[in-house]
């Protein structure tokens, strides 16, 4: 029994270690942001983001006691369209069922010349570890987790998105940081 509880400690904390880890690359990537602005996080969870000195509306499939928020899916966002400057999103993409669905309502809910921002799982960019997150990802679908070494990149080119990426590279579960906006004329 007290073995459990070191284990469940020890996990607590590393979670609590890599969700700070990915927050700070998450911030990292958001550019600065009139007083005017609205800025809507899907996916919140437990941490939001909270970002100052602007409009924040937070998603999330759950209602979080401690944070207001709109409870929704990132399928069918429940928000009216063109309200966002900015959509935040942190590894929501490997969560949802339907990538091309969830890419389509964060488009609609932009602003003309909103951006998208977002930090998510990425196929390891050294072929090193995707036998294992193929593996991981076995196990995962079977408890509804996420799903390791999604290809964000084709699926934001094929949603019709133009992005910038930077590639961090964390032992066994590599991410990216990226900005993407919208193809003008799409």
């Amino acid at each position: 029994m007290l073995w459990a509880r070191r284990k469940s400690w020890k996990m607590y904390w590393s979670g609590l270690v890599w969700t700070r880890v990915w927050h700070d690359l998450l911030l990292s990537a958001i550019p600065a942001m009139s007083a005017d602005s609205v800025v809507l996080e899907i996916g919140s969870g437990r941490v939001p983001l909270e970002i100052s000195g602007c409009n924040y509306i937070s998603v999330d499939l759950k209602r979080v006691v401690r944070f207001p928020g709109v409870i929704g899916s990132a399928e069918a966002l429940p928000v009216r369209s063109d309200i966002a400057d900015m959509v935040v999103g942190s590894r929501i993409l490997c969560s949802v069922q339907s990538i091309s669905a969830t890419l389509l309502e964060i488009a609609r809910v932009m602003k003309p010349g909103g951006i998208y921002v977002g930090l998510e799982h990425c196929k390891d960019p050294w072929l090193v570890f995707v036998g294992y997150q193929n593996v991981r990802n076995l196990f995962r679908a079977r408890r509804g987790l996420c799903r390791l070494g999604v290809d964000v990149c084709s699926e934001l080119s094929l949603a019709g998105f133009d992005f910038s990426i930077r590639r961090t590279p964390l032992p066994l579960n590599p991410v990216i940081a990226f900005q993407a906006a919208p193809r003008l004329g799409d």
